[in-house]
């Protein structure tokens, strides 16, 4: 068998891959989902997930066939740092009020499991009273052996 007729065959073997229910299951997971949370445009979101799905197909069968495996990790490690950035410009631009909050609310549940912790000046964390040595006025020097 020649090269380009085993290409053609895994090509057809890989075809009904990305036709499968499975990336429309996934899309319309995606859209129930954020139909309930009333979030956006539901069939945005889901067309999103489609496609993003497809491509990462369309990437994993170029590597199993060999096809430029070095310029598709170029490609996937510049997909991948720019959908860093991009959540990072939205989160620093975006979620400014909403890391504020999340920050206030975190340091407030530390604050108050700090002031749980402590316990009350003169007592022991038994209940009892503390003991406190006696105190040496400063204009008396104390003597004896240390």
């Amino acid at each position: 068998m020649r090269p380009e007729t085993d290409c053609f065959a895994l090509m057809q073997d890989w075809q009904p891959a990305t036709a499968n229910p499975a990336s429309a299951q996934n899309t319309d997971i995606v859209r129930g989902a954020t139909a309930s949370a009333n979030v956006g445009n539901p069939n945005i979101f889901a067309n999103i997930a489609r496609y993003a799905i497809i491509g990462f197909a369309a990437l994993i069968a170029l590597e199993q066939l060999q096809i430029a495996p070095s310029l598709l990790n170029i490609l996937f490690t510049a997909i991948v740092g720019a959908a860093a950035i991009a959540f990072g410009l939205a989160f620093g631009l975006g979620g400014q009020d909403a890391a504020r909050r999340w920050l206030n609310r975190g340091e407030n549940t530390v604050s108050g499991a700090a002031s749980q912790i402590q316990s009350p000046q003169g007592m022991c964390n038994d209940g009892s009273a503390a003991q406190t040595a006696p105190q040496v006025p400063s204009n008396q020097t104390r003597t004896g052996r240390y």
